[in-house]
C-alpha cells in the first residue's frame, strides 16, 4: 500500500514538473510571434496572415474625393460613367479609401470597393492595400493626383483631387499687360482679354475676347468654358475637343496668394503673353 501511495506521488510530481516546463515553452512561443511597432500583420478571409511593415508618409495626402480627371471638361459627356475614390481617416501611416462609380447623367453613385484601409509602403510615397480578392497599388505622383493598380475598373487612370487649389483666382477681365502704361500711341491695334467668372475651388469658367483697341469693340474668339485647377492647385487646365488650354499664375506683381497675373498657353492667339487683372481692390496697379 505505502510503496502505491510512494508510486502515485512520484508520478504526480512528474507530471506536475512535465506541466510547468510546457508553459515556459508556451510563453516563449508567444513572445517569438510578436513584431516589430513598424509591422503589422494583415489577414484574409481565410485567416491566413501576411506581414508588412509600415512608413510614415512622405506625401501630404488631402482626404476628399479624388475623380477621374477624363471627367473634367468633357462638356459633351463622352465619359458616361467614372469612378471616384473618397480618402478619409489619413494617418501618417495609413488611409482610408472607398470606390464609387458615378452615372454622368443622372449623378447617381454605386458602391463597387467597400471602404478599407491601405497601407503607406516602400519610400513613403506609395501605398498599398491587401484585400482577399485584390492586392491595390497607389502612387502619388503629385500632392493632388493619385494613379491606382490592381483593380480594372481604375487602372490606366489618374485620379484628381482638385479642391486643394491654394491661390485666390479673382474674377473679372485679365488683359494683356501690353496695353497698360507703355503703349501710348497704339502700337497694339487689337489685343485679347480673359474674362473669369464662376471661379470655385475646384475649378473656373473662362471666355476670351477680342478687342480692338480704338473702337473698344469686343468680338468672342473663344466661347465660355471651365478650367480645373491641377498639379498642385497651381495650375489648371482645359481639355475641349479641338484644343487643351493650360494655365500658369506667375506671381509678376508679389500678391500671392492672390492672383494678378495669368500665362495660357494651347490657344495660339494667347500665347507668349501674360494676362494682368489690375482691378481686384488692394492690388491695383499701372
Amino acid at each position: 500500500m505505502k510503496k502505491n501511495l510512494v508510486l502515485i506521488l512520484c508520478l504526480s510530481l512528474i507530471f506536475i514538473l512535465v506541466g510547468c516546463n510546457s508553459d515556459k515553452k508556451a510563453n516563449k512561443s508567444i513572445q517569438s510571434t510578436k513584431i516589430s511597432p513598424n509591422e503589422q500583420v494583415v489577414k484574409d478571409k481565410n485567416n491566413v496572415s501576411q506581414k508588412i511593415t509600415k512608413v510614415n508618409s512622405k506625401v501630404k495626402l488631402h482626404g476628399g474625393t479624388y475623380f477621374d480627371e477624363s471627367y473634367f471638361g468633357d462638356t459633351i459627356l463622352k465619359v458616361k460613367n467614372y469612378c471616384e475614390v473618397v480618402i478619409s481617416n489619413v494617418t501618417n501611416t495609413s488611409f482610408d479609401f472607398t470606390v464609387y462609380e458615378v452615372d454622368r447623367e443622372t449623378e447617381n453613385r454605386k458602391l463597387i470597393f467597400f471602404t478599407s484601409t491601405a497601407v503607406f509602403t516602400g519610400d513613403g510615397v506609395k501605398a498599398t492595400f491587401y484585400g482577399i480578392n485584390n492586392t491595390l497599388h497607389f502612387t502619388f505622383s503629385t500632392v493632388t493626383n493619385i494613379e491606382i493598380s490592381g483593380f480594372k475598373p481604375l487602372e490606366g487612370k489618374t485620379y484628381v483631387n482638385n479642391g486643394i487649389a491654394g491661390l485666390k483666382l479673382c474674377e473679372g477681365a485679365y488683359r494683356d499687360e501690353r496695353i497698360f502704361g507703355g503703349d501710348p500711341i497704339l502700337k497694339v491695334k487689337n489685343y485679347c482679354e480673359v474674362v473669369i467668372s464662376n471661379v470655385t475651388n475646384t475649378s473656373f469658367d473662362f471666355t476670351v475676347y477680342e478687342v480692338d483697341r480704338k473702337t473698344e469693340n469686343r468680338k468672342v474668339i473663344f466661347l465660355t468654358n471651365t478650367a480645373v485647377f491641377t498639379g498642385d492647385g497651381t495650375e489648371a487646365t482645359f481639355h475641349g475637343n479641338n484644343y487643351t488650354l493650360h494655365f500658369t499664375f506667375p506671381d509678376d506683381h508679389g500678391a500671392y496668394p492672390v492672383v494678378t497675373d495669368i500665362k495660357i498657353s494651347g490657344f495660339e492667339p494667347l500665347e507668349g503673353k501674360t494676362y494682368v487683372n489690375n482691378g481686384i481692390p488692394g492690388y491695383e496697379f499701372r
